[in-house]
């Protein structure tokens, strides 16, 4: 069984990833949430039977805890992940990993350090129609590609979907970083 322990569940994919875990049928389960708010950790514990440990330390510290899924606001990211990474156990990262080229080098610096897997949460790669397309460029189907226009985006805001108070974090500096283009116009940058 592999357990897994949520260190924050702010970010939008968070409800869709922990039902994926619940619906695996693979051996993964949730196992902890920590939010720093205390009623969403919860929330989400309680969506596929996981336990909200209210303390960071005691999450990060967790024995049976076999790797982590890190899904805050944007700017506390890089405080989560460089703990997490320290412990040695698999980290799965809710993009952007990092808000500066200093973050990432200290990030990369720690993943080397400790020999820990880390993964982003791109999903775009595993799609089929994004694959179609990395193999017609592969066999060269269009030539020597020189120039690639992209365009990613979702109805998001139009939609309102941050308007939710759990979501309200998308409109603050603060807590967002780099704001859309951290967080949605990263999956061009990917591609």
């Amino acid at each position: 069984m592999t357990r897994i322990s949520f260190l924050s569940t702010a970010h939008i994919h968070s409800q869709p990833w922990i039902e994926s875990i619940a619906k695996a049928g693979d051996g993964r389960r949730l196992h902890l949430v920590w939010d720093d708010v205390p009623e969403r950790g919860r929330r989400h514990a309680a969506l596929a039977g996981g336990t909200f440990e209210p303390s960071l330390e005691k999450a990060l510290a967790d024995a049976a805890t076999d790797g982590f899924v890190i899904a805050s606001e944007n700017a506390p990211k890089h405080a989560l992940l460089t703990r997490a990474l320290t412990t040695g156990k698999p980290v799965l990262c809710e993009k952007p990993v990092a808000l500066t080229v200093a973050q990432a080098d200290e990030i990369a610096a720690l993943i080397a350090r400790h020999g820990t897997t880390m993964v982003n949460g791109y999903v775009y790669p595993f799609m089929g129609c994004y694959q179609a397309v990395m193999r017609l460029v592969a066999n060269r189907a269009f030539g020597q590609v020189t120039h690639v226009s992209y365009r990613n985006a979702h109805g998001g805001a139009w939609l309102r979907w941050f308007d939710d108070a759990a979501l309200a974090w998308f409109h603050d500096p603060a807590k967002a970083g780099g704001g859309g283009l951290l967080d949605e116009g990263t999956h061009g940058l990917h591609i």
